[in-house]
């Protein structure tokens, strides 16, 4: 069987684009809409397998997977080093459970079904649990409908970074690790809005003219996918505290007028597929052209 028929199946960006985010007030803005960056590439139909129902099949390997650390080409699937340009990294190959239907599921449900499972070993590969504070982004990858129906159950986890566009972006270099202190600030995510205004999460250099900075300490929210998501009231109480302290230690300084603190949560939606952090973020009145970080009591970068 071809490698490509076989492998390429739905390449999903596990990314959480949350909309509902409040600032130091703790009033909700919750009717922004939701744009998740999803790029599908779909093979071509498999032949009906029949009854939906677990059978107890033996589960197949594909064969020529990549295996953790290595690099790649979503476009062709293909390893490549990673110190020439690539758009994917994989952090681990695992495999799916042997009991879900016959027929692969909507996408809908493996991406959250691939959204829980890869969230540990993303966040282990790239040394942090605040990746939603940055550009880096989980990217699932799972049998297309031939490959499942020949009993192929894995599930690349991967990572890959966003550009502006929050499609991925064709870069060099090895990620692993990447947001273990200092580093972290390559990858941080800047926004060309405030996140209270914003209705759609984008993406602009932080070398550049922006107007809010994810801060580092991603808040995680008690519970999970299967759990009732904890009230916009809720979470503020937990929110509140903990942005505050850290703008505190990103800004070096006492609070300012001139630096409004938010943060985003989750949406239902998001909340399912397992989705379960606040991201903190600072922000001004007018575009900046560099970080905030450290400023202390200095006057704004123009």
């Amino acid at each position: 069987m071809s490698r490509r028929s076989s492998v390429i199946g739905v390449l999903l960006a596990a990314l959480a684009m949350v909309s509902a985010c409040t600032g130091s007030d703790p009033e909700s803005q919750a009717d922004a809409q939701r744009q998740p960056p999803s790029r599908i590439e779909l093979p071509d139909a498999a032949e009906e397998t029949g009854s939906t129902e677990s059978p107890n099949v033996a589960i197949q390997p594909a064969e020529g997977l990549p295996i953790a650390g290595e690099c790649m080409i979503l476009a062709d699937f293909q390893s490549i080093d990673c110190a020439e340009p690539h758009t994917l990294e994989v952090a681990s190959i695992a495999e799916l459970p042997a009991e879900l239907p016959r027929s692969r599921p909507e996408d809908a449900e493996m991406l959250r079904l691939t959204e829980t499972a890869c969230a540990e070993p993303i966040a282990d590969f790239v040394g942090s649990g605040d990746i939603n504070a940055t550009r880096l982004h989980p990217w699932t990858v799972w049998p297309s409908e031939e490959g499942w129906a020949k009993d192929e159950r894995w599930l690349l986890c991967g990572v890959a970074e966003l550009g502006v566009d929050l499609v991925p972006v064709s870069r060099t270099g090895s990620v692993r690790d990447a947001l273990v202190g200092e580093p972290f600030y390559d990858f941080q995510a800047c926004l060309p809005d405030s996140p209270i205004e914003a209705t759609t999460l984008q993406y602009v250099p932080c070398a550049e003219p922006h107007r809010a900075e994810a801060l580092p300490g991603v808040l995680p929210l008690p519970g999970g996918p299967n759990d009732p998501m904890p009230t916009v009231e809720e979470i503020d109480e937990l929110a509140g505290p903990h942005c505050a302290a850290a703008r505190s230690a990103y800004l070096g300084g006492s609070d300012r007028d001139d630096i409004t603190l938010s943060w985003r949560i989750p949406e239902q939606d998001d909340w399912r597929r397992g989705s379960n952090s606040v991201v903190c973020y600072v922000s001004t009145e007018e575009p900046v052209g560099e970080l905030l970080l450290g400023i202390g009591d200095r006057p704004l970068p123009e």
